[in-house]
């Protein structure tokens, strides 16, 4: 079968103006895939979109399918800002809650942060406090925090991405980072900054890094803006089955003996 899988883009940073910082591209892969044997039901996952931050006190929620939440922005006082939430990655596979049985995966972008764009998928987070990218082989890191007073970014994991880091203590502003995008590994969650702490001054969040794909041999991976979906298309068998070989020792058409 043909398959055509596009994962969900991360989420932005809009402005109170409605200008934005974008969060990351998603991946669209594309390729021909052979059905396991035996198999008899494949299982389809369509990522969604990580949520965009406009204001609200409770950041940006990840996209469906492993998208990474940004940090959080309860604490301290108001104004806190946060990044984008991660977009989710799309797959097929062949259990429908085993990740490790995915046999299509197009990764989905990193949430924006505050200093820069999310990562597109397979690419770490933009700015000095980015998140990682996920890999085939593993997950991105959380991005650097600028103080030990922010709570550290989680890093991507199997199927997830890392959440965004976020404020924990004091009387600041705080500017907590994006989250990493879903994937066959997800990406890291950006780091948190904040106006003023420990005399560093200015230090805005990180973006979070993009999920990595698979793509089976053969196939193609690269990134769109185009909406999350999963495409299949049957191949028609590439040989007529022939009847089977006749064993007798008289072999004649149907209908050949009469009756008398």
């Amino acid at each position: 079968m043909q398959v055509t899988a596009i994962g969900g883009r991360g989420g932005n940073y809009v402005y109170s103006g409605g200008a934005f910082i974008p969060g990351g591209k998603a991946a669209v892969v594309a390729s021909t895939v052979s059905v396991p044997a035996e198999t008899r039901t494949l299982y389809v996952s369509v990522g969604g979109n990580g949520g965009d931050f406009v204001g609200q006190s409770t950041g940006a929620t990840g996209g469906a399918n492993g998208g990474g939440n940004s940090g959080r922005t309860e604490a301290g006082p108001a104004g806190n800002r946060t990044g984008g939430g991660g977009g989710g990655a799309s797959d097929i596979r062949t259990g429908p809650d085993d990740l490790a049985t995915r046999v299509v995966v197009a990764g989905g972008g990193g949430g924006s942060g505050t200093d820069g764009e999310g990562g597109d998928a397979g690419a770490p987070g933009v700015g000095p406090l980015g998140g990682g990218a996920g890999t085939i082989a593993a997950g991105g890191a959380g991005g650097d925090t600028a103080s030990s007073r922010l709570g550290q970014a989680g890093s991507g994991s199997f199927g997830v991405g890392g959440t965004g880091g976020e404020y924990l203590l004091g009387n600041v502003l705080a500017i907590n980072g994006g989250g990493g995008g879903g994937g066959w590994y997800g990406g890291g969650g950006g780091g948190a900054g904040s106006v003023t702490l420990d005399g560093i001054g200015l230090a805005l969040g990180g973006a979070g890094g993009g999920g990595s794909s698979l793509a089976p041999d053969g196939g193609t991976a690269s990134v769109t803006t185009s909406p999350p979906s999963v495409t299949i298309a049957y191949l028609p068998a590439t040989s007529t089955p022939q009847p089977p070989a006749c064993t007798g020792s008289v072999c004649l058409p149907g209908g050949s003996l009469g009756s008398s």
